[in-house]
């Protein structure tokens, strides 16, 4: 029931009623400011995208670490390879773990 007709019958009739009819649309382009609202949720996801750079820089530091302790020489091996053949195998590995941890971020 139309509110005018219900002030009809409270008993009261109403001076005056002024029915304002709009588009939902259009109050919503009036009333939400979507420059404000996207630039929050740009500031955000850069705010994320941080510091999963961040956790994912330590966690290359500490998979360096770990890997350089795998390929660790024993100084009576007899067959013992060079750095820069220990340095490859690390950095293969370094980089075939980078893009899988990549791969599980997206």
């Amino acid at each position: 029931m139309p509110l005018h007709e219900l002030l009809f019958e409270s008993r009261r009739t109403p001076e005056i009623v002024v029915v304002l009819r709009c588009k939902e649309e259009t109050t919503f382009k009036r009333c939400i400011d979507e420059t404000k609202i996207k630039a929050k949720y740009d500031q955000i996801v850069k705010e994320r995208k941080e510091a999963k750079e961040k956790q994912r820089g330590e966690d290359k530091k500490t998979k360096q670490a770990e890997l350089f302790e795998e390929n660790k020489q024993d100084p009576e091996a007899e067959d013992k390879k060079s750095e820069e053949q220990i340095m490859a195998i690390v950095e293969a590995a370094l980089t075939e773990w980078e893009k899988n941890r990549i791969e599980e971020d997206i």
